[in-house]
């Protein structure tokens, strides 16, 4: 299995017609976004080069709300523009590049700008995430029906922009409300079950990747079930420590699990090594990645 190897874009049997960052004709769904071809590769060119350029003008080049076609020399504002309407580069496939066959130097180069590209996309794969946890989307754990409707289902991640962030955080916690010692405790509308709403964050997460889709149901239930919540609290404990925090923290600023809880030394068995450890990001994605890709899992 190669880790360039990403999940292609999903399919549609209908076609669309207006491409939705430049507005001209569409040719189909790409990156899982209706997009001319000039986008599609533009897009492609765009993450391979690496090239962070800012846009000398308003920033609104690529707004069609302002003009009736976009300015299509700002890459910039192109660029930022496929990454609002969603363009996904963990649905590219990064082939390796060689130039010549058994060339150490070429080898070796082939293989960094292979890492170079999955950090990439799995940078971007985390900011989903971490829109997603911070959005207004808040389900009561009990209408969830079966994890096989939920793999059967359009990953939620995608869902993140379109319900927009929660508002009111940080919230500040009430020591005149007794706190419940238990991980499924009552659904409220305005506070979400951050122990469900985790373990379902990360459950699409592992979904993001190509060769999930591959699987049968019965091994994708595997890899759920052993992967799933190890990397939610390997997430969780990364996250605390990004922030210096001294106990599980979410982002509403809330502690969950909170340290009070029976099992909390379990749960957070990960926070003080990664303290010592001084874990860096782009480590912490590939050490995630790990949990999903590892190839001793029983069954």
């Amino acid at each position: 299995m190669e880790l360039s190897q990403i999940k292609p874009s999903s399919s549609s049997s209908t076609l669309p017609e207006k491409c939705m960052i430049c507005n001209r004709t569409a040719h189909g769904f790409h990156c899982d976004v209706a997009t001319c071809k000039g986008c599609k590769t533009f897009f492609r060119r765009q993450l391979l080069s690496g090239e962070e350029a800012k846009c000398v003008l308003r920033k609104d080049c690529y707004d069609l709300t302002k003009r009736r076609e976009p300015l299509f020399r700002c890459r910039p504002c192109r660029f930022q523009k496929c990454i609002y309407v969603g363009m996904n580069p963990l649905a590219l496939n990064f082939q390796a590049r060689t130039t010549a066959p058994n060339c150490e130097e070429n080898s070796f180069k082939t293989t960094e700008n292979l890492i170079h590209d999955v950090v990439g996309m799995l940078l971007h794969l985390e900011s989903k995430v971490e829109k997603f946890r911070k959005c207004s989307y808040n389900p009561d754990w009990k209408e969830i029906d079966k994890i096989q409707s939920l793999l059967s289902s359009t990953n939620k991640l995608s869902m993140a922009d379109s319900y927009g962030e929660i508002t009111g955080w940080p919230i500040k916690s009430d020591s005149r409300v007794p706190l419940k010692h238990n991980y499924f405790q009552t659904y409220y509308p305005k506070s979400k079950h951050w122990w469900f709403f985790n373990l379902l964050t990360l459950t699409e997460y592992v979904r993001t990747f190509w060769f999930f889709d591959s699987l049968d149901l019965q091994d994708q239930l595997l890899l759920i079930r052993h992967a799933v919540v190890g990397i939610t609290l390997f997430h969780i404990s990364y996250f605390t420590i990004q922030r210096s925090c001294q106990y599980l923290t979410q982002p509403d600023g809330s502690q969950h699990p909170h340290n009070t809880m029976p099992d909390y030394k379990i749960v957070s068995m990960l926070v003080d090594p990664m303290y010592r450890l001084k874990i860096q990001n782009e480590e912490s994605l590939l050490l995630k990645l790990l949990f999903v890709c590892n190839p001793v899992i029983s069954g």
